[in-house]
């Protein structure tokens, strides 16, 4: 199970800043079917592996997901409501249509996520892509932003087996993602 972030600073496991405004919101800016170039893995401690990725391509923006490995679906997202360039900590979350049990976990778990420190205004991703059988399940997925105990943003996503991948008539929309 990998979850893609940021492979640069936005998501830096970075000291906690005391006093840190709180965000108003989250504004999605797409939605959608991804490519992306893997360029590190890291597990968390349930069993979840995180992919770092560049080389982002948005190339739907159907919420409807193949159930197939090496389909990848999320949301480009920017913070809102405080300063540009402010960090507010934050975390993204996934939450499955039903329980998993990562190999190498401790055990069955509903939910992944990591949390993090991104400057508002700035574009940020958050996704998931299948890359283990294990995690082929059906159903209805969860991408979450929040912060704190508020959810800033969330977004549904169906995961249909036998859906057929139709050509996009949308023009590829790749990007590289900065700090």
């Amino acid at each position: 199970m990998r979850v893609a972030f940021l492979a640069t600073a936005l998501f830096a496991f970075a000291a906690v800043v005391a006093n840190a405004q709180e965000a108003v919101g989250v504004e999605i800016v797409e939605r959608g079917l991804y490519t992306m170039e893997v360029v590190e893995v890291q597990q968390d401690p349930s069993g979840v592996p995180h992919d770092v990725v560049q080389n982002l391509c948005h190339i739907s923006s159907s919420t409807a997901v193949p159930m197939k490995l090496n389909v990848h679906f999320g949301f480009r997202y920017r913070l809102i409501g405080v300063p540009e360039g402010q960090e507010v900590e934050v975390r993204a979350v996934t939450r499955y249509p039903t329980t998993v049990s990562p190999p190498g976990g401790p055990g069955p778990i509903t939910e992944s996520g990591y949390t993090g420190r991104l400057r508002a205004g700035v574009v940020s991703y958050h996704g998931y892509g299948f890359d283990y059988d294990w995690e082929l399940i059906p159903g209805r997925w969860w991408l979450e932003i929040w912060q704190g105990k508020r959810r800033l943003a969330a977004q549904s996503f169906d995961v249909i087996d036998g859906l057929k991948e139709k050509p996009s008539e949308e023009a590829p929309n790749c990007f590289e993602l900065s700090s």
